[in-house]
């Protein structure tokens, strides 16, 4: 199965949601509801391991109300396969270390990022063709 997604070149994934902690001159936490349509994402081998797998994620695009302009690369792990399963996460860990503006709370502050971290974990099985 999971070479099938390899071979296919892209997933779509809507998002419900999803969790934030910022650590540092000010501590917060809480949860971004992103909305809107699903994005798709280009499957490429962006650690150059052979697996075609891994996705680049824009995080202002997913997350657009936080306005951290930043790309980070999330590489493909399988994690089980099987004919008609096959679960993927992708994870990233990156210490960007740069200053950007950043919304928190409808306030924009300037922060240095010094570490994100994105994690996405699929079920992915075949179902029939579909328009779209």
């Amino acid at each position: 199965m999971a070479s099938n997604l390899e071979r296919n070149g892209s997933v779509s994934w809507e998002f419900y949601g999803g969790q934030y902690t910022i650590t540092g001159a000010i501590n917060m936490s809480g949860t971004v509801n992103p909305g809107g349509q699903a994005l798709v994402f280009s499957f490429q081998n962006l650690n150059n391991d052979g697996v075609v797998l891994d996705v680049r994620l824009d995080v202002a695009t997913l997350f657009p109300h936080l306005g951290i302009n930043y790309t980070a690369d999330l590489t493909g792990t399988v994690i089980s396969d099987g004919p008609n399963e096959a679960v993927v996460q992708w994870f990233a860990s990156v210490d960007p270390n740069i200053c950007a503006p950043v919304n928190i709370s409808g306030t924009e502050v300037q922060a240095q990022i010094t570490h994100l971290e994105e994690g996405l974990r699929g079920r992915v099985v075949p179902v029939d063709c579909q328009p779209e």
